[in-house]
């Protein structure tokens, strides 16, 4: 029987050796009835014997080049295979790095290319599906993480560089090592919650402060201020905290300069109503500045000063005289000398206005000094009441008779005075030290202004009865060297 060469050929090739592919390339009668086929279908078309070798001979080299172009592609794909396999595990081992997550093939360096790739391929897919997920975590932290920090630091000297900068740019990038871990997205998560409570807490604040500028707004009876504006679009900024700071820090010296504008009206009102002697049923109702405290609340102020200014004035000749009763009365209360009083008061005659300008001004001035001086007077007067009883030990002592009476008292009496003097002795100089300190601190707290007493300052007056009695003492220890 005829064999051509090309199946020849053929029917001796194999996938593998034998043992590990038990089927033929194409086998042998599968061959002969190929061939059969042929002859017959070329000799009933009468294709000459030499054509039909030479198509033979032809279709034979045709499979051979499929052959061989098969087995140089199966070879070329186990050279790739294997750079695949290598490149892979570099991408296996980032991944690894990245996720810190352990990653095993589960292969051996013995086991086929093919095995080795679809494990690593395998491998290599499940990271990259974690990568993904661990990536838009961490990116989806990080942008809500900066887009609250930059909320948060909108109009702070550092603005730029924290528009610019993103939240996650202290941690690692992404794709390197430790960029993806489980971690790395909890810390993100963990700062992110801190942004958003100190945004909640700043937004409580402003909150609060808006309240406070309402409530002040509302008792001032003002509008909404010019630059206050905007304050809102800036969220929970460090801007909008600012502005809403300032205003209220506006507001409120605002409402405390009212206060205090009404606090003197108030004091003003009750003095004329006083000084006019106006009976309280003729006192019309002024709006509390507790509650109100708005521009016609001031306006219905200055009208009632207005009105008892005027009704002031058209009274001035009545209370001339009574103001300088009391300003008299003070005088003497305080120990004001008359040239003190004389020059700080008016006398009579000329304007009425200008004498009782004076005649107020003096009074306001000797009060405060009243209000100010009461512990001082006090210890003045006690200090008076030393020098009294000093001044009658002394009289005793010089009298002639004194040391001839007789009878249990004098003992008594005489032991009496040594205590007294004793006493005086002591308390004198304790008294003298404590006035000079107080009058030195009234006048520091007077701008200098100098205390008087009876037309000399306290600390004259004091030296001149310390020298005194320094002169007494010499001249009584004189007299008694004299009798020895």
């Amino acid at each position: 029987a005829f064999k051509p060469s090309c199946f020849t050929h053929v029917a001796s090739l194999r996938c593998a050796p034998p043992g590990t592919m038990s089927s033929p390339l194409l086998p042998t009668d599968e061959q002969q009835i190929a061939l059969a086929s042929l002859r017959t279908a070329w000799s009933e078309i009468g294709l000459p014997h030499a054509e039909a070798e030479e198509a033979i001979t032809k279709l034979a080299g045709e499979l051979r080049s499929v052959l061989s172009r098969t087995v140089e592609g199966e070879q070329a794909r186990k050279a790739q295979l294997t750079a695949d396999e290598a490149s892979l595990r570099g991408e296996l081992s980032a991944l690894s790095a990245a996720l810190a997550e352990p990653a095993s093939p589960g292969t051996s360096s013995s086991e086929p290319p093919l095995l080795r790739y679809r494990a690593v391929i395998s491998e290599v897919e499940r990271l990259r599906v974690l990568r993904d997920e661990r990536a838009a975590q961490r990116s989806a932290a990080a942008s809500s993480l900066h887009a609250i920090l930059l909320e948060l630091s909108t109009g702070t000297p550092e603005e730029e560089q924290t528009r610019s900068t993103a939240a996650d740019a202290d941690e690692p990038a992404p794709e390197g090592a430790g960029g993806l871990t489980v971690e790395l997205v909890h810390r993100l998560r963990q700062r992110l919650e801190a942004a958003e409570a100190e945004r909640a807490a700043r937004l409580e604040r402003l909150a609060a402060l808006r309240a406070a500028a309402d409530a002040i707004t509302e008792q001032l009876g003002t509008k909404e201020e010019a630059g206050c504006e905007g304050t809102e679009g800036d969220g929970a900024s460090y801007r909008a905290l600012s502005a809403l700071e300032a205003r209220l820090d506006h507001l409120r010296e605002e409402k405390k300069r009212r206060l205090h504008v009404l606090s003197q009206c108030t004091e003003y009102i009750a003095e004329l109503r006083h000084k006019l002697k106006i009976p309280e049923e003729q006192h019309p109702d002024l709006p509390s500045p507790e509650k109100d405290l708005s521009q016609q609340v001031l306006v219905t102020y200055h009208t009632e000063i207005e009105r008892l200014e005027a009704l002031k004035s058209e009274r001035i000749s009545e209370l001339i005289p009574e103001t300088r009763s009391r300003v008299a009365a003070l005088a003497a209360e305080l120990h004001v000398s008359a040239a003190e009083l004389a020059a700080a008061v008016s006398s009579d005659g000329g304007d009425e206005e200008q004498q009782l300008y004076d005649l107020e001004a003096e009074e306001r001035r000797l009060r405060e000094r009243q209000a100010t001086t009461v512990k001082l007077f006090a210890l003045l007067s006690k200090r008076e009441g030393v020098l009294q009883q000093r001044a009658e030990m002394r009289a005793s002592a010089n009298d002639p008779n004194r040391l001839l009476a007789k009878g249990a008292g004098v003992a008594r009496r005489l032991l009496q005075e040594e205590r007294l003097r004793t006493t005086i002795e002591k308390d004198l100089p304790r008294m003298n030290k404590r006035l000079r300190e107080m009058t030195a601190a009234w006048e520091e707290e007077h701008a200098g202004e100098r205390l008087h007493y009876d037309g000399a300052t306290i600390v004259s007056m004091l030296a001149a009865q310390e020298e005194d009695d320094a002169r007494i003492e010499k001249e009584e220890k004189a007299r008694k060297e004299a009798e020895w």
